[in-house]
């Protein structure tokens, strides 16, 4: 991965849902990426809070 990180949510394209978190970079480069993507854990919680503060 090229962008170093403390951790990753694994989550489906097609959803948005987030299925797994890891902290194993082989493992974030592992995924399958047709259908998933692994986000750097700052920028899944970045976003998450993002779209909480918009829905308040």
């Amino acid at each position: 991965m090229s962008n170093p990180s403390s951790g990753w949510v694994i989550t489906e394209k097609a959803t948005g849902k987030a299925i797994a978190e890891t902290f194993l970079c082989h493992v974030a480069e592992a995924v399958n990426t047709e259908k998933y993507q692994a986000v750097p854990i700052t920028e899944y919680l970045q976003g998450l809070n993002r779209k909480i503060k918009g829905a308040a």
